[in-house]
């Protein structure tokens, strides 16, 4: 690390703050996601529509970060004499070495990642299984006796309640 310029050490601050801004993210997501999954039993709800318009605005900013990420790589690269499209957290974590805030801050935002993906998962699951069952419901409420198979939903039938 200390065979690093004075350039490649102000870019690796800025990428620091860029993963951090990151984290942060990712963080807000997972919160989010944790919102809408609290929310799910009852998705006319307004806190279900809410999380849902919040975690959409938080997604949309998520092409600025990416571009801010890889400006800062490149710009790390032109110091180090490598294309930046070359680099990861890992491979500038091993070549700052050990102790360096890049390498802690890019185990926080592994976890946050997984963990914001698990979340996810957990909510795009719950999502399937309470659209299955309010299917299932309109099925058995409004379903054709002759055709018990047949879809409501795709069928043209409108209803205005909430489930």
């Amino acid at each position: 690390m200390s065979g690093l310029t004075e350039g490649a050490k102000r870019q690796r601050g800025r990428l620091v703050a860029v993963v951090r801004d990151e984290i942060a993210a990712h963080e807000r997501l997972d919160a989010l996601l944790a919102k809408q999954e609290a929310s799910v039993a009852r998705p006319s709800s307004d806190a279900f529509r809410e999380a849902t318009l919040a975690i959409e605005a938080e997604l949309a900013r998520a092409p600025h970060r990416t571009q801010k990420r890889e400006s800062a790589l490149k710009a790390i690269g032109a110091e180090l004499g490598v294309a930046g499209a070359a680099l990861t957290l890992t491979s500038l974590a091993e070549r700052f070495g050990g102790g360096d805030a890049l390498r802690d801050e890019r185990d926080r935002l592994q976890s946050i990642a997984l963990q914001t993906q698990a979340r996810t998962r957990k909510v795009a699951a719950l999502v399937r299984v309470h659209r299955e069952v309010t299917r299932e419901l309109l099925q058995s409420a409004l379903g054709d006796e002759d055709e018990p198979r047949g879809d409501v939903l795709s069928g043209g039938t409108l209803i205005d309640a909430e489930v």
